[in-house]
């Protein structure tokens, strides 16, 4: 596995010196040290570096992912640009996105479902925002009370 250092004297140079607290080399630490893949992953890089090498598949990646997807731990640690580009590349698909929308509108920890604020039919003021004008300062689902 050193074989692949091109320069003979750092490569005789690593294999006389084995990684630090170490008597000497194994296949691991060879890879680790010339940039090639591990049998054994440690670091979260040779993880997830393992993790692509088994999802090449896109049929497993699938799978993976919508495992990864069920923990919320795993969600919350995701950067918001990566969920915004996830939601967009699932809602291209017409069911998907009313499904998505449908299930954020009735969330249970509401007092009341968001729908009733967004949908013309369940907005509190609905008659009344086809009749009036939004004054200035408001926006269309703001009530004329609440700008007040």
């Amino acid at each position: 596995m050193l074989a692949y250092i091109e320069n003979d004297q750092e490569q005789f140079d690593a294999i006389l010196t084995p990684p630090e607290g170490k008597a000497r080399w194994t296949p691991d630490d060879a890879s680790r040290r010339v940039g090639n893949r591990v049998e054994t992953p440690v670091t979260p890089k040779e993880k997830t570096t393992a993790i692509h090498t088994l999802a090449q598949d896109d049929q497993v990646a699938a799978m993976v992912t919508s495992d990864f997807l069920q923990r919320p731990e795993v969600t919350a640690k995701v950067t918001t640009v990566d969920r915004a580009r996830v939601v967009e590349e699932f809602t291209r698909d017409e069911q998907v996105a009313t499904t998505a929308v449908t299930n954020s509108l009735r969330r249970p920890d509401d007092d009341c479902p968001r729908r009733c604020h967004y949908t013309r039919r369940g907005h509190p003021f609905a008659g009344q925002a086809e009749r009036t004008r939004p004054t200035p300062g408001t926006t269309p689902l703001q009530s004329p009370r609440s700008s007040r």
